[in-house]
């Protein structure tokens, strides 16, 4: 029996089709794409039970590469964009200059920038990266 878990989070869903172009998640995507081709699988997915704790320990996750910040980069564009939003190259180096560079903490602030940008109504500057971090 082949099993595998995957651990994904992304603060808005996306389509496998829309995230095949990371290639630091091409092999997750490949994963995803096997298992769902294959009729010997089956799925286990937000099984927070203690007594099966110890067994789902054992089972082996699907490393995922850590990004390269042009990697990093390209996502979080793709997420601003998602949401309507355009960041020049300027704010961006700033934002990898002046914040941390963990996919998760990235991806929140794309979050946040989209909130405060909204709410304001105001496009990404400088200031506004600053203002957040």
């Amino acid at each position: 029996m082949n099993q595998k878990v995957l651990d994904i989070f992304l603060p808005k869903e996306r389509s496998l089709d829309q995230l095949k172009s990371f290639l630091f998640l091409k092999k997750m995507i490949s994963e995803i794409e096997s298992f769902f081709n294959n009729d010997e699988n089956f799925l286990l997915l937000n099984i927070k039970l203690a007594d099966l704790e110890s067994r789902l320990n054992t089972v082996l996750p699907v490393e995922i590469m850590n990004p390269a910040d042009e990697e990093k980069m390209n996502l979080i564009n793709f997420e601003l964009q998602q949401r309507g939003l355009e960041i020049n190259d300027k704010e961006m180096k700033y934002i990898f200059t002046h914040h941390s560079r963990d996919l998760n903490s990235l991806l929140n602030l794309a979050e946040k920038l989209d909130e405060i940008s909204h709410q304001e109504k105001k496009s990404i500057s400088i200031n506004l990266i600053k203002k957040i971090i």
